[in-house]
């Protein structure tokens, strides 16, 4: 039974929920400044990566009180813009940082399954009964066993993982005041958009920390 329960637990462990790591740098010359109006930027060709990013992210900010805009709403897909044309529509937005977050790796980890435990479940066919009262008579004969075998293991599983460089621009300098990596894990049967939630609220908290959001 304990090695059931082990392998149990195994199996939820690589099914299960994402998790977070995020490692981040602020620049100290911006030891006082605290963002607001932020344009998140994917710069992907995956439009539903995209778009699935940028809104988890502008949901997140949005949460703790700080303005934000994916980058689809105000640079439309479907069009191409100079760079006149870029600075011009951060200005009409009054964007004062941008996010860029950029995938970097997104090779699943590979995790090995040894050899499992086998067990079988089975039923036990009675012999024959049948009755004139007032004598019951039983009708001898061989016992018949059903079974069912089930095991688990050996194999492998691959378990998403996701990393991603995210910088923090300051519009007015120019500058980048924030930069982070960070990797996102999750089971083999986690889902996309549990990954980015994830990611975008770990990249919140850790902007947090750092103080560039109350």
């Amino acid at each position: 039974m304990a090695k059931k329960l082990l392998w149990g637990l195994l199996i939820i462990m690589t099914v299960g929920c994402a998790v977070t790591r995020v490692t981040s740098f602020k620049d100290p010359a911006f030891a006082d400044r605290k963002i607001d109006q932020v344009l998140i930027v994917v710069p992907s060709t995956d439009l539903e990566a995209r778009t699935t990013i940028e809104t988890a992210f502008t949901v997140r900010f949005e949460d703790c009180g700080v303005k934000a805009i994916p980058s689809f709403k105000v640079f439309i897909p479907t069009r191409t813009y100079t760079e006149d044309e870029i600075r011009k529509s951060i200005k009409d937005h009054f964007i004062a940082a941008v996010l860029w977050i950029e995938l970097k790796d997104s090779t699943p980890d590979r995790v090995f399954l040894p050899g499992g435990f086998g067990f079988t479940t089975g039923q036990i066919s009675p012999p024959q009964v049948y009755s004139t009262s007032p004598n019951v008579h039983v009708i001898p004969g061989p016992q018949t066993f059903s079974a069912q075998s089930f095991s688990i293991g050996p194999g492998v599983i691959s378990k998403p993982k996701l990393q991603y460089k995210i910088d923090l621009w300051d519009v007015a300098t120019e500058k980048i005041i924030w930069t982070a990596a960070s990797v996102t894990r999750g089971g083999s049967e986690v889902k996309f958009n549990t990954l980015i939630e994830s990611f975008a609220n770990t990249v919140l908290e850790k902007l947090k920390e750092d103080g560039l959001i109350k």
